[in-house]
């Protein structure tokens, strides 16, 4: 089962989602990692922290700069949310950039304690999501990928419908969450409407606690065609999950127009997400890649109504390869057992499967949304299925 809340005031810019997660009892000893990010000076946001224990959790909240940390306790109450405003807690820290690391810790019960951050700028019209990882220290270290599909170029795809002349600025932020300095690799994988290439990125060791902006938008004047709308970025180091935490973020100068792409190191033969929407206002692009070393032969299937369902013929899959919801409702495209989607299908759910590995598989996902009125292109995370309790 999928869920996710959108959280928004119709015909306003700002809005955000949340997914839902279940709470895994074995996450005993560990933290949330986040960043967090003010691209404006009227920028703000929220970390909210929920406590889904029936007993008190106590615990802190720690924000990380050049400058240093600035911590201050926490003790959530049974069932209690608290929020904090970020602008706030940079301010009395006395950090002078926009950006640094975010941790919460809990003394116990840290698996039912569930972390969000949210940005906005009411200025602006911006709103954006920023992804919490978790941490768990009792995990063996070992090699790490962390994998964003879909990180916009300064070339926006015409799919977004942002004005014309409207220019990204692409970034990603990277944050070494351990006690220990982090080697990572970086592998830029780049997409234009005829072309595909890739190339690594070079990253000099990150110190404990340290985050770090990385410019894709030098990326473009060293050679990347300047119609590559797209790049697919992969991020290797060994240590446990959630040492290395990275967002990325493209948006105009303005944040008014922009896009979002979360890294996830999850693989799965199945994904299930909710939800692709399509109408004279919204458009959906979803992909899926790759990530193992043998072909992966992959159904697309989208659900719509109460019983809709349309199968796209299995294919070989190409890592990064996209499919844009939309197009298959305009141009009336039979799947493979020659049905079409309605003209009136607007929204629905979808599932992504590897047909030959249906035990373990090598499959990421992406999605974005974007809502042309506003200019805001909003992922959503799907969810890895366990297939005889493997996952």
């Amino acid at each position: 089962m999928y869920a996710a809340v959108l959280v928004q005031r119709l015909g306003h810019l700002i809005s955000f989602h949340f997914d839902a997660y279940p709470i895994f009892p074995e996450f005993s000893s560990g933290s949330r990692e986040g960043i967090w990010w003010l691209p404006q000076s009227t920028s703000d946001g929220y970390v909210v922290i929920s406590n889904f224990a029936a007993r008190m959790v106590k615990g802190r909240l720690i924000f990380t700069a050049d400058e240093g940390r600035y911590a201050t306790e926490l003790a959530l109450a049974p069932h209690q949310t608290q929020r904090i405003s970020i602008r706030d807690a940079v301010q009395r820290a006395g950090f002078k950039g926009i950006q640094g690391g975010i941790r919460v810790e809990a003394e116990a019960d840290v698996a039912s304690v569930y972390v969000a951050e949210v940005l906005f700028d009411e200025s602006a019209g911006f709103s954006a999501i920023m992804k919490v990882f978790e941490r768990d220290r009792n995990l063996l270290q070992q090699s790490y990928t962390l994998r964003a599909p879909l990180i916009g170029l300064a070339t926006p795809d015409p799919m977004l419908a942002y004005p014309t002349g409207t220019i990204l600025h692409p970034n990603i932020s990277v944050r070494n969450a351990a006690d220990t300095p982090v080697n990572a690799a970086v592998t830029v994988k780049w997409r234009s409407p005829k072309t595909v290439g890739r190339f690594p990125l070079k990253l000099a060791p990150l110190a404990p606690e340290e985050t770090r902006l990385l410019d894709l938008t030098t990326l473009q004047k060293d050679g990347l065609p300047a119609d590559a709308n797209w790049a697919n970025v992969a991020i290797t180091y060994s240590g446990r999950p959630g040492d290395l935490v990275a967002i990325a973020n493209s948006y105009d100068t303005t944040t008014r127009y922009g896009i979002q792409s979360p890294f996830t190191d999850s693989l799965s033969f199945m994904w299930k997400g909710g939800m692709w929407h399509v109408d004279p206002q919204h458009n959906t692009l979803i992909t899926t890649g790759n990530a193992g070393k043998k072909d992966a032969t992959v159904a697309l299937t989208l659900f719509y109504g109460e019983n809709g369902i349309y199968e796209l013929p299995e294919k070989t899959l190409a890592p990064g390869e996209q499919m844009e919801v939309g197009s298959l409702i305009r141009n009336q495209i039979p799947d493979k057992k020659g049905r079409v989607l309605p003209p009136d299908a607007m929204e629905g759910s979808y599932e992504i499967k590897d047909l030959k590995d249906t035990q373990i598989g090598y499959l990421y996902e992406g999605k974005v949304i974007t809502y042309k009125t506003f200019g805001h292109a909003t992922y959503g995370c799907a969810e890895c299925c366990m297939y005889g309790g493997v996952g």
